[in-house]
């Protein structure tokens, strides 16, 4: 059963392949921390994953939800250090996504299940620029909702 202490450790291999990847473009922009922006342009990278096929299928493609993220970021002027740690903000995120996997009935955290507890911070700048863009909660959701119809 996924709890809301150990997220990371009931994540599906997509979701790991995720966090890794925003490990490693944090790292690559010299950042001390791992934000929803890096987990968010990881998540449009894994294009299997549902989260970035419910968000192109919202937009046509995850092109713009990732310029509209990265166009936001700036490097760091330092090296980041070898861990770098997650954000309060991400560590919120992941037990939303705990609760979204165990409310959808899932005992692994998909990609669908980050994005969806990435979308409900509410007064988050990155999430309000994906909702300028329609990448909405409720939205998402939905469309989640009929991906996994589809089978």
């Amino acid at each position: 059963m996924i709890n809301d202490q150990s997220p990371l450790a009931h994540l599906d291999d997509r979701a790991k392949r995720t966090v890794e990847l925003a490990r490693r473009r944090a790292g690559g922009l010299h950042s001390r921390v791992i934000g929803p922006e890096h987990v968010l342009l990881a998540l449009f990278a894994v294009r299997k994953g549902m989260a970035a096929r419910a968000v192109a299928s919202l937009s046509g493609s995850c092109a713009p939800a990732e310029n509209a993220i990265a166009g936001a970021l700036v490097p760091g002027p330092h090296p980041s250090p070898t861990h770098i740690p997650f954000t309060e903000a991400c560590e919120q995120a992941m037990v939303r996504a705990a609760r979204q996997a165990r409310r959808l009935g899932d005992d692994r955290i998909g990609t669908e299940h980050l994005l969806l507890g990435l979308l409900q911070a509410t007064g988050d700048p990155t999430v309000g620029r994906l909702s300028d863009l329609g990448v909405t909660y409720d939205a998402v959701h939905a469309e989640i909702e009929r991906l996994r119809a589809e089978g």
